[in-house]
């Protein structure tokens, strides 16, 4: 029961950094935003791929909303090129490292050793720079390792996507 809990709790936690990020932080310009979207019919690719996740969590044993919105499909989507998805994945990774370590010295090592100062969201810029020390902050951006997973699955180094190993490991220094 607890296990559900949490499982719920950070789906929540996740869906609101999304829908945050995807609605911006004014509020007319969210409601439009929201509006907009609303208008658009899903595709079928769409709605198929929100049905096939649905039963996917249900099976997991995990909550779903059924009224939450679906995303962008083939057609609409951005497809990024293996540089820029590369760019993203050493600047998540570096972000996840900060989370997790706190350690601004080693963060500063790895941006310059990958050249990654230009690899970085204005938001983890802002983390980096002023909110490492803030314990919350530190939580929220080592779930950047998620991402990571991610986009080493796009670029083809994880042969199926499914769940992120659960094991934790440490970040070695050195």
């Amino acid at each position: 029961m607890l296990e559900n809990y949490k499982l719920t709790l950070i789906i929540a936690l996740i869906s609101m950094g999304f829908f945050a990020r995807l609605f911006g932080s004014d509020h007319e310009q969210r409601r439009t935003q929201i509006q907009q979207r609303e208008a658009d019919v899903p595709s079928a690719e769409a709605l198929g791929r929100r049905a096939r996740s649905v039963a996917f969590l249900k099976a997991k044993g995990v909550p779903t909303i059924d009224h939450l919105p679906v995303i962008e499909d083939s057609v609409t989507s951005k497809i990024r090129s293996p540089k820029a998805i590369v760019e993203r994945l050493v600047g998540c990774t570096i972000c996840a490292v900060g989370g997790e370590t706190g350690d601004k010295v080693f963060v500063q090592q790895l941006i310059q050793e990958f050249k990654a100062e230009d690899f970085l969201s204005p938001d983890e810029h802002i983390f980096l720079a002023s909110k490492i020390d803030v314990q919350q902050d530190r939580a929220q951006f080592s779930w950047r390792y998620e991402r990571s997973w991610v986009l080493l699955w796009a670029l083809g180094y994880i042969e199926q996507l499914g769940l992120a190993p659960i094991k934790r490991t440490r970040v070695e220094r050195g």
